[in-house]
Protein backbone atom coordinates (compact mmCIF):
# COMPACT_ATOMS: atom_id res chain seq x y z
CA UNK A 1 0.00 0.00 0.00
CA UNK A 2 2.90 2.35 0.77
CA UNK A 3 4.42 1.70 -2.65
CA UNK A 4 1.08 2.29 -4.39
CA UNK A 5 0.82 5.60 -2.55
CA UNK A 6 4.44 6.46 -3.42
CA UNK A 7 3.73 5.80 -7.09
CA UNK A 8 0.81 8.24 -7.08
CA UNK A 9 2.96 10.77 -5.22
CA UNK A 10 5.71 10.35 -7.82
CA UNK A 11 3.40 11.54 -10.60
CA UNK A 12 1.49 14.04 -8.47
CA UNK A 13 4.60 16.07 -7.67
CA UNK A 14 5.06 16.76 -11.39
CA UNK A 15 1.44 17.86 -11.78
CA UNK A 16 1.27 19.94 -8.60
CA UNK A 17 2.68 23.10 -10.17
CA UNK A 18 1.00 22.67 -13.53
CA UNK A 19 -2.45 23.29 -14.96
CA UNK A 20 -3.02 19.52 -14.74
CA UNK A 21 -2.86 19.50 -10.93
CA UNK A 22 -5.35 16.89 -9.79
CA UNK A 23 -7.56 17.04 -6.71
CA UNK A 24 -8.60 13.44 -7.42
CA UNK A 25 -4.99 12.28 -7.31
CA UNK A 26 -4.40 14.19 -4.09
CA UNK A 27 -7.51 12.68 -2.49
CA UNK A 28 -6.42 9.17 -3.50
CA UNK A 29 -3.03 9.72 -1.84
CA UNK A 30 -4.73 10.87 1.36
CA UNK A 31 -7.24 8.00 1.32
CA UNK A 32 -4.52 5.38 0.97
CA UNK A 33 -2.61 7.01 3.84
CA UNK A 34 -5.71 6.61 6.04
CA UNK A 35 -5.88 2.88 5.29
CA UNK A 36 -2.15 2.46 6.00
CA UNK A 37 -2.60 4.21 9.35
CA UNK A 38 -5.59 2.02 10.21
CA UNK A 39 -3.53 -1.12 9.61
CA UNK A 40 -0.94 0.08 12.12
CA UNK A 41 -3.43 0.04 14.99
CA UNK A 42 -5.82 -2.76 14.05
CA UNK A 43 -5.78 -5.75 16.41
CA UNK A 44 -5.66 -9.04 14.48
CA UNK A 45 -4.26 -11.39 17.11
CA UNK A 46 -6.49 -14.45 17.63
CA UNK A 47 -8.84 -13.21 14.91
CA UNK A 48 -9.80 -16.12 12.61
CA UNK A 49 -10.88 -13.61 9.96
CA UNK A 50 -7.54 -11.72 9.94
CA UNK A 51 -6.87 -12.55 6.29
CA UNK A 52 -10.28 -11.31 5.13
CA UNK A 53 -9.72 -8.03 7.00
CA UNK A 54 -6.29 -7.45 5.48
CA UNK A 55 -7.27 -8.44 1.96
CA UNK A 56 -10.44 -6.36 2.22
CA UNK A 57 -8.39 -3.27 2.95
CA UNK A 58 -5.91 -4.18 0.19
CA UNK A 59 -8.77 -4.55 -2.28
CA UNK A 60 -10.24 -1.20 -1.26
CA UNK A 61 -6.92 0.54 -1.81
CA UNK A 62 -6.46 -1.19 -5.18
CA UNK A 63 -9.79 0.28 -6.28
CA UNK A 64 -8.78 3.80 -5.16
CA UNK A 65 -5.33 3.42 -6.73
CA UNK A 66 -6.38 2.21 -10.18
CA UNK A 67 -9.29 4.63 -10.30
CA UNK A 68 -6.84 7.50 -9.76
CA UNK A 69 -4.53 6.11 -12.45
CA UNK A 70 -7.34 5.64 -14.98
CA UNK A 71 -8.88 9.07 -14.39
CA UNK A 72 -5.76 11.20 -14.02
CA UNK A 73 -2.70 9.44 -15.44
CA UNK A 74 -3.94 7.21 -18.26
CA UNK A 75 -7.26 8.87 -19.08
CA UNK A 76 -6.29 9.46 -22.72
CA UNK A 77 -5.73 5.70 -23.21
CA UNK A 78 -9.31 4.67 -22.36
CA UNK A 79 -8.09 2.63 -19.38
CA UNK A 80 -11.18 2.18 -17.21
CA UNK A 81 -10.47 -0.77 -14.92
CA UNK A 82 -7.87 -3.39 -14.10
CA UNK A 83 -8.27 -6.70 -15.97
CA UNK A 84 -5.94 -9.65 -15.47
CA UNK A 85 -5.70 -12.70 -17.70
CA UNK A 86 -7.50 -12.37 -21.02
CA UNK A 87 -7.36 -8.57 -21.24
CA UNK A 88 -7.37 -7.22 -24.78
CA UNK A 89 -6.86 -3.48 -24.21
CA UNK A 90 -3.35 -2.07 -24.54
CA UNK A 91 -2.88 -0.83 -20.94
CA UNK A 92 -3.96 -4.04 -19.22
CA UNK A 93 -1.95 -6.06 -21.74
CA UNK A 94 1.12 -3.97 -20.90
CA UNK A 95 0.52 -4.31 -17.14
CA UNK A 96 0.06 -8.08 -17.42
CA UNK A 97 3.24 -8.40 -19.47
CA UNK A 98 5.13 -6.34 -16.91
CA UNK A 99 3.82 -8.44 -14.04
CA UNK A 100 4.96 -11.59 -15.85
CA UNK A 101 8.49 -10.18 -16.04
CA UNK A 102 8.36 -9.22 -12.36
CA UNK A 103 7.18 -12.76 -11.54
CA UNK A 104 10.40 -14.19 -12.98
CA UNK A 105 12.54 -11.93 -10.77
CA UNK A 106 10.59 -12.81 -7.62
CA UNK A 107 10.49 -16.51 -8.47
CA UNK A 108 14.29 -16.64 -8.76
CA UNK A 109 14.67 -14.87 -5.40
CA UNK A 110 12.30 -17.37 -3.78
CA UNK A 111 14.22 -20.34 -5.20
CA UNK A 112 17.56 -18.82 -4.11
CA UNK A 113 16.20 -18.55 -0.56
CA UNK A 114 15.09 -22.19 -0.53
CA UNK A 115 11.40 -21.39 -0.19
CA UNK A 116 8.44 -23.15 -1.81
CA UNK A 117 6.96 -20.85 -4.50
CA UNK A 118 3.52 -22.48 -4.29
CA UNK A 119 3.04 -22.19 -0.50
CA UNK A 120 1.59 -18.72 0.06
CA UNK A 121 0.40 -16.76 3.07
CA UNK A 122 -2.02 -14.17 1.67
CA UNK A 123 -2.92 -15.68 -1.69
CA UNK A 124 -4.99 -18.85 -1.79
CA UNK A 125 -3.06 -22.07 -2.29
CA UNK A 126 -4.20 -24.14 -5.24
CA UNK A 127 -2.41 -26.43 -7.73
CA UNK A 128 -0.32 -24.54 -10.26
CA UNK A 129 -0.62 -21.16 -8.51
CA UNK A 130 2.71 -19.73 -7.22
CA UNK A 131 1.03 -18.17 -4.19
CA UNK A 132 4.19 -17.18 -2.31
CA UNK A 133 5.60 -15.51 -5.44
CA UNK A 134 2.34 -13.56 -5.77
CA UNK A 135 2.51 -12.58 -2.08
CA UNK A 136 6.03 -11.17 -2.42
CA UNK A 137 5.25 -9.48 -5.75
CA UNK A 138 2.74 -7.16 -4.08
CA UNK A 139 5.58 -5.12 -2.60
CA UNK A 140 7.02 -4.41 -6.07
CA UNK A 141 4.11 -4.22 -8.52
CA UNK A 142 3.46 -0.49 -8.22
CA UNK A 143 7.06 0.69 -8.36
CA UNK A 144 8.53 -1.80 -10.82
CA UNK A 145 5.63 -2.24 -13.26
CA UNK A 146 2.82 0.30 -12.85
CA UNK A 147 5.14 3.32 -12.70
CA UNK A 148 6.97 2.24 -15.85
CA UNK A 149 3.79 1.52 -17.80
CA UNK A 150 2.44 4.98 -16.92
CA UNK A 151 5.74 6.54 -18.05
CA UNK A 152 5.41 4.66 -21.36
CA UNK A 153 1.92 5.98 -22.09
CA UNK A 154 3.14 7.94 -25.13
CA UNK A 155 4.26 4.62 -26.67
CA UNK A 156 0.87 3.04 -25.91
CA UNK A 157 -1.34 5.87 -27.10
CA UNK A 158 -3.34 4.99 -30.20
CA UNK A 159 -2.11 1.38 -30.19
CA UNK A 160 -4.64 -1.43 -30.31
CA UNK A 161 -2.17 -4.29 -30.67
CA UNK A 162 0.65 -5.33 -28.37
CA UNK A 163 3.51 -4.84 -30.81
CA UNK A 164 7.00 -6.30 -30.32
CA UNK A 165 8.62 -2.88 -29.86
CA UNK A 166 6.26 -2.19 -26.91
CA UNK A 167 7.25 -5.47 -25.26
CA UNK A 168 10.91 -4.67 -25.83
CA UNK A 169 10.48 -1.23 -24.25
CA UNK A 170 8.72 -2.69 -21.19
CA UNK A 171 11.50 -5.26 -20.72
CA UNK A 172 14.11 -2.52 -21.01
CA UNK A 173 12.44 -0.21 -18.48
CA UNK A 174 11.79 -2.95 -15.91
CA UNK A 175 15.38 -4.21 -16.19
CA UNK A 176 16.61 -0.64 -15.67
CA UNK A 177 14.47 -0.34 -12.54
CA UNK A 178 15.69 -3.68 -11.17
CA UNK A 179 19.32 -2.66 -11.76
CA UNK A 180 18.95 0.85 -10.35
CA UNK A 181 20.47 1.37 -6.90
CA UNK A 182 18.43 2.47 -3.91
CA UNK A 183 19.35 3.10 -0.29
CA UNK A 184 18.65 -0.03 1.78
CA UNK A 185 19.82 -0.40 5.39
CA UNK A 186 22.51 2.21 4.84
CA UNK A 187 23.83 0.70 1.60
CA UNK A 188 23.27 1.51 -2.06
CA UNK A 189 22.01 -1.73 -3.60
CA UNK A 190 20.28 -2.65 -6.83
CA UNK A 191 16.57 -3.31 -6.47
CA UNK A 192 17.21 -6.91 -7.50
CA UNK A 193 19.63 -7.29 -4.56
CA UNK A 194 17.13 -5.60 -2.23
CA UNK A 195 14.43 -8.02 -3.37
CA UNK A 196 16.67 -10.98 -2.58
CA UNK A 197 17.41 -9.60 0.88
CA UNK A 198 13.71 -9.04 1.51
CA UNK A 199 13.03 -12.69 0.66
CA UNK A 200 15.82 -13.80 2.97
CA UNK A 201 14.18 -11.72 5.72
CA UNK A 202 10.94 -13.56 5.03
CA UNK A 203 12.80 -16.88 5.35
CA UNK A 204 14.06 -15.70 8.75
CA UNK A 205 10.51 -14.80 9.79
CA UNK A 206 9.25 -18.28 8.79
Amino acid sequence: LKNQRATLQYFYKYQRNSLNSSIKLENAILSIKEVIDSLKIIELKNRPDWLNIIMGKEGGVASIYFNAISCELLNELNFSNRIGRGADDIVNSALNYGYAILTSFVWQSVINAGLEPFAGVLHTNRPGKPSLVLDIMEEYRAWVVDRNIIKLKAHLKGKHFFFFFIKKKIIEEINNTMNKKYLYNGKNLSLQSIMQRQVYKLTGAF
